[in-house]
């Protein structure tokens, strides 16, 4: 869970009815939020381990065909976290074939803090979940697109088909509402 807000944790008694989890990493800043601290315990009830993460951890997944090295960028015991958004978790994960970078709702100071600390590089990446609440300031400030191209774009359109270029980059909005065959 990337930080506390509902929108990311609001489902989550759902899944403790359906499967098992066995464990949640979530910001060290997610102390905060007692609604969603009570939810964790219910889970840490049922055997779940809860871990509460900052920059520089790392996780490591294998499974019998492959690894994956999942490292958190953000944020770091030192910053000053004023909203949650700013408390997301910045997660790349590593396989032998991939890497992904997952990162909550980080508004854009906060890509600011993890472009200086790894340099741009890290933002080269097969996947790049671009931020849903910064998305209009990183089209607007255009570093975080420089760092994936070398194009200039002047749209979003434009970023998304011509700019990326041979990077092979897509980008998906995973806050576009799901129209079922029957509700059209």
């Amino acid at each position: 869970i990337t930080h506390a807000d509902y929108d990311h944790y609001g489902n989550l008694l759902q899944l403790l009815k359906i499967i098992e989890i066995k464990k949640i990493i979530t910001s060290n800043y997610s102390k905060r939020n007692q609604q969603f601290m009570n939810i964790l315990k219910l889970f840490q009830n049922k055997g779940t381990l809860v871990e509460f993460m900052f920059a520089g951890n790392e996780i490591k997944i294998t499974s019998k065909k492959e690894t994956a090295n999942l490292k958190i960028l953000s944020p770091d015991r030192e910053d000053e976290i004023s909203t949650s958004n700013e408390s997301s978790i910045i997660l790349r994960i590593l396989t032998g074939q991939y890497s992904i970078m997952l990162t909550g709702d980080a508004p854009r100071k906060v890509l600011s803090r993890v472009e200086r600390k790894f340099g741009s590089a890290v933002f080269f990446n097969s996947v790049f979940k671009v931020p849903h609440h910064a998305i209009g300031e990183i089209f607007e400030e255009r570093s975080l697109i420089n760092a994936v191209s070398s194009e200039k774009c002047t749209s979003y359109s434009e970023f998304n088909t011509a700019c990326c270029g041979n990077f092979s980059i897509n980008f998906f909005n995973t806050h576009l509402e799901v129209q079922s065959e029957d509700n059209k």
